[in-house]
């Protein structure tokens, strides 16, 4: 459900301004003008998705540290967020390899299980959504 509010709001900010019709209509080079707008709100429409993306990425990660063990959590961390290897997490925190996959495994699913939540939340929340046909009998 979430990617259809990314999609909708893509569309949104990629449709050119209600205005910019007036300006199509010139002959003092405004032609030339619009491609540059469209390639400037790509670029933001990007953006934008970019930090949608990675906020609610951060605030399902805080949602998972509440609830996973503390030892767990921190391979994860480690692992995802730092970039370590799996050798040094294990090194580091007297685990074996295994382990480390394993909860780095747990962690990462209950992570895209808290995203998919909140996403469904933000939906259901009242962001823009596109009109549904009525299929209800």
């Amino acid at each position: 459900m979430g990617r259809r509010v990314t999609d909708h709001l893509r569309r949104v900010y990629r449709e050119p301004p209600r205005a910019e019709g007036v300006f199509e209509s010139g002959t003092d080079g405004e032609e030339s003008a619009a491609p540059v707008a469209t390639e400037s709100s790509d670029a933001i429409g990007l953006a934008w998705e970019q930090e949608w993306e990675q906020a609610v990425f951060e605030a399902a990660v805080a949602r998972v540290r509440e609830q996973t063990n503390p030892k767990h959590f921190q391979v994860f961390d480690c692992c995802v967020r730092l970039g370590w290897p799996t050798a040094k997490v294990a090194a580091t925190l007297g685990l074996s390899a295994a382990q480390v996959y394993l909860a780095r495994h747990r962690v990462s699913r209950a992570v895209k299980q808290a995203a998919r939540a909140i996403n469904a939340e933000r939906v259901l929340g009242g962001f823009p959504s596109e009109p549904r046909s009525s299929s209800a009998s």
